[in-house]
């Protein structure tokens, strides 16, 4: 596979205020069963343990599963969102690089808040 590119994120100057992060690589598609109830007990496992992992570095508000990196990752997105930036902004310094579940995680802050100010 093709190395992550690990984006710092731009805080400055494109919404100061924005509380989401887009992290890859948490998981890998090839490993969420296909079966209703194993598929709902994995991703309800797989929340649980991002949740917790995130909410060492602020309050979590939500997660949602999806999302591309532009290039081919073996690993799931996960949009994670805070109750301020300064959660993740913390988060972003705290996971980049980090290993989860044997997968080294790439963070980018997302940007979807604060774009019309």
């Amino acid at each position: 596979g093709r190395a992550l590119k690990v984006m710092e994120p731009e805080w400055k100057g494109r919404g100061g205020d924005v509380k989401c992060l887009k992290i890859w690589n948490l998981y890998s598609d090839k490993d969420v069963p296909v079966d209703g109830l194993a598929r709902s007990s994995y991703m309800s496992d797989l929340t649980n343990d991002i949740t917790s992992e995130c909410s060492k570095f602020g309050v979590v508000k939500g997660l949602e599963f999806g999302g591309t990196l532009g290039v081919e990752v073996d690993g799931g997105c996960v949009t994670v969102e805070f109750e301020d930036v300064e959660g993740a902004r913390k988060a972003a310094k705290g996971l980049r690089g980090r290993y989860f579940e044997g997968r080294i995680v790439a963070v980018e802050w997302t940007g979807e808040e604060g774009e019309e100010h």
